[in-house]
């Protein structure tokens, strides 16, 4: 199994990432089930330090005042 983190979104929702042989795979996580999120494309090549800087670009519509793209787990 490769390299997993779990982000919150603006404490919206919290992703899930895994890091397979062809790239970057995301789950959004709820209630007891994870789904892909098949709008986000992660880059094949993107590290695991640029993630959440990647993540704040991405989602950036759903920032808030007091709330961030923050990194919850490193699995």
């Amino acid at each position: 199994m490769g390299e997993r983190f779990e982000f919150d979104i603006y404490g919206r929702f919290t992703l899930l990432l895994v890091r397979e042989a062809s790239g970057w795979r995301a789950l959004r996580k709820g209630e007891g089930r994870s789904r892909p999120e098949l709008g986000l494309k992660l880059p094949a090549d993107l590290r695991a330090e640029e993630l959440q800087r990647f993540l704040d670009d991405w989602y950036h519509e759903y920032a808030a005042p007091g709330r961030e793209v923050r990194l919850v787990a490193s699995l």
